[in-house]
């Protein structure tokens, strides 16, 4: 039995809906999450509140605001295992827009001609393409690191790769948004490191499925993303070893990042404000911490026992439907939040399409992870994934609705 009653949808008012005649069913938590109405209010409380632009004002909503914005700030990095003295969050658009000031800002310097890149056939477009475009830009090369048969990151070849090519960069997921695979990130910086590498994990997937530490990861960037747990959209950030980041230059120049302006050049601000130019997302990163509070209330161990109570019914339950191909680790302890598949003989754009008329709400296609589809030999999948607020009920939904894609297609 999950450690979650029903109550706690009460939570989600986006829930509380008909889809097509049918009970809402949201399956796609993986591509954005549903929203508490604490932080809703939080962000409202502040808007309707103590609103006014930050750091510059000495009037008393400036201020109060800037306390709050600043507040956020630390709760954060501490929800996220960072140190304070020694480490530095950093506000940006989305986990894809932290990736690419990592690259093409913080780890620049550090890539050559003739160097490689280190990455995984698992990873999102946002944490590809970025050093896609690094690599050509300093004439580096990419070298990718295959998976096992079970769908796990092949840990063997990512150690003999990292000895073989001693790369300038690693950048690798902490969770698989297609596969739900769990890598052991902080295992993989530490052989990275090892061979001098800079190391970036992504861990927007992971959240609100998993306890996300900056210190114990032990990378030296790490990215997330608010809307996936809970928070806005429109913000997201990256934690890094602040004698990095004093090193580094900025990637966007403007307000609020400067120290000092002069006809003919300017001197930059301190961290974290030379990286945060212009007016930030205030409310938004009011609102990320009260989405990090709700998940902090309900509590890690309670979140992984309902998760897995719902992952391995979806999962078995699957497994005995007919001409179904599972992608992801077999066992629910290498697994998180996601279950992608496929139907013999249905496309995955039409198994969507009747569960959405069932209404059940799933993701199908690429999953931005066009490397990983052509790993595996697919166009695209069906991905069923869960949050907080999925409960039983919920499956036995998700089971119905693809009872009725058999009826269909006369399977």
């Amino acid at each position: 039995m999950s450690p979650f009653n029903r109550s706690l949808r009460q939570d989600f008012p986006s829930l509380q809906k008909m889809v097509h005649g049918k009970p809402y069913v949201f399956l796609d938590s993986a591509a954005s999450s549903l929203k508490p109405t604490s932080m809703v209010q939080a962000m409202s409380d502040f808007m309707l509140g103590p609103y006014a632009n930050i750091h510059r004002g000495v009037y008393h909503d400036s201020l109060k605001s800037t306390e709050l914005f600043e507040n956020a700030r630390e709760e954060l990095l501490s929800f996220f295992g960072g140190n304070s003295q020694e480490d530095v969050l950093i506000f940006t658009r989305n986990a894809t827009d932290a990736v690419n000031v990592t690259a093409f800002s913080i780890f620049e310097p550090y890539v050559k001609e003739g160097d490689t890149i280190l990455l995984t056939v698992m990873e999102h477009h946002a944490n590809l393409v970025p050093w896609q475009v690094l690599a050509k830009r300093k004439k580096a090369k990419l070298a990718y690191v295959s998976l096992t048969d079970d769908h796990q990151l092949d840990l063997q070849e990512f150690e003999k790769a990292c000895k073989t090519h001693k790369p300038a960069v690693a950048a690798f997921s902490f969770i698989s948004n297609v596969l739900g695979t769990i890598n052991p990130v902080q295992s993989m910086a530490k052989m990275a490191h090892q061979q001098g590498s800079k190391v970036l994990v992504d861990a927007a997937q992971a959240g609100m499925h998993e306890s996300v530490q900056f210190n114990l990861v032990d990378s030296d960037v790490t990215v997330m993303t608010a809307h996936k747990m809970l928070g806005p959209t429109g913000i997201g950030c990256l934690i890094a070893k602040r004698n990095l980041l004093e090193k580094a230059e900025p990637y966007q120049f403007g307000g609020d990042m400067i120290a000092k302006v002069d006809y003919e050049s300017s001197t930059w601000n301190t961290l974290p404000n030379k990286f945060e130019a212009g007016t930030p997302p205030i409310a938004e990163v009011v609102g990320w911490a009260a989405a990090c509070a709700y998940l902090e209330e309900l509590g890690w161990p309670a979140i992984h026992e309902h998760e897995h109570l719902l992952l391995s019914a979806a999962y078995e339950r699957l497994k005995q439907m007919k001409g179904v191909t599972l992608y992801g680790p077999k066992d629910p302890n290498n697994r998180s939040s996601v279950i992608s598949f496929n139907i013999k003989g249905v496309h995955a754009h039409d198994v969507g399409t009747i569960l959405d008329q069932e209404g059940v709400a799933v993701r199908v296609g690429h999953h931005c992870a066009q490397i990983l589809m052509k790993t595996l030999k697919v166009p695209a999948t069906v991905r069923m994934s869960v949050g907080v607020y999925t409960t039983i009920e919920d499956i036995d939904a998700f089971e119905s609705a693809l009872k009725k894609v058999y009826e269909v297609f006369r399977l």
